[in-house]
């Protein structure tokens, strides 16, 4: 029984992190799009 419910918490744990991965992963695509087009246009008259 403690197998059992130590997997699901290393499931869920894991799940959880995947999560947060994916979420930074789309926060840092969002800063490079930002920064990349604040760059442009303080290049561009």
């Amino acid at each position: 029984m403690a197998q059992i419910v130590s997997g699901l918490a290393s499931a869920r744990a894991y799940e959880h992190e995947r999560q947060r991965a994916e979420a930074l992963a789309e926060l840092d695509r969002a800063k490079t799009a930002f920064f990349a087009n604040a760059s442009h246009e303080l290049r561009t008259p």
